[in-house]
């Protein structure tokens, strides 16, 4: 059962746009492949089938669900900052037509 719905809906809003972004990256790249997408795609994904789905499956207080959904937020925000800066540099190469070497 999960207490805070609110906060779980959050959690979701912010991972679906993250995954958003990670396949508009990754659609970008015409040549190669840049792994780090894959491993942060994998991780935003976590979210919804590891964290969310385990409060579902297991019972906990609302102290214990706080504690659990601020992992999910932090494995969520781990990407952030490279997912950003990586969206800029595509941006100032055109956007399209990425080749990645060594990714």
């Amino acid at each position: 059962m999960i207490h805070d719905m609110e906060r779980v809906a959050a959690i979701r809003v912010r991972a679906t746009s993250q995954i958003e972004l990670i396949k508009s990256l990754q659609a970008q790249i015409v040549e190669g492949r840049l792994d780090a997408l894959e491993v942060a795609l994998n991780q935003t994904n976590d979210i919804e089938t590891f964290f969310i789905a385990d409060l579902d499956r297991n019972e906990r207080t609302p102290a214990q669900e706080a504690k659990w959904l601020s992992a999910a937020e932090n494995m969520l925000s781990v990407w952030g900052p490279y997912l950003q800066n990586l969206r800029d540099h595509f941006g100032k190469a055109g956007g399209r037509g990425i080749q990645v070497i060594g990714g």
